[in-house]
């Protein structure tokens, strides 16, 4: 029984943080760098919400937020935006799930059956959004 219970510890701490992970990602601002590779005196980077400029001899950073949501914005920009909102969703519920189906969580104590489904679907959404 102690293994059991260290595995799904285990498995818990590596969802927490690969969902962490995930979400800190998605915010992240320096998705591609020097994206057009023009300017010499700066470097560009380009995350999902904004672009930030930052001048190479000073050091200082300038962010510009993207237009509105609404604004036309690449395919490629507009994909990636769902995709990673999509597994960041995918990715807390399917943690959420997985804490509700551990044997050390009073969450159904009287249903082993049910906590294993409520496990697999934890998977699968964590699968899912890793994928």
């Amino acid at each position: 029984a102690g293994m059991k219970f260290f595995l799904q510890y285990v498995g818990c701490i590596f969802a927490f943080f690969s969902a962490g992970f995930l979400i800190i990602s998605t915010w992240t601002d320096c998705w591609m760098v020097n994206a057009d590779d023009s300017l010499e005196v700066s470097t560009k980077c380009r995350g999902l919400w904004w672009e930030c400029v930052t001048n190479v001899f000073d050091g200082i950073q300038t962010c510009d937020e993207y237009d509105s949501i609404y604004a036309e914005h690449s395919v490629k920009l507009v994909l990636t935006r769902a995709m990673m909102i999509t597994a960041d969703i995918l990715s807390g519920l399917g943690f959420l799930f997985l804490v509700l189906g551990l044997d050390c969580v009073k969450f159904l104590p009287d249903e082993p059956l049910i906590k294993l489904r409520i496990c697999l679907a934890s998977g699968v959404m964590l699968l899912l959004a890793g994928i």
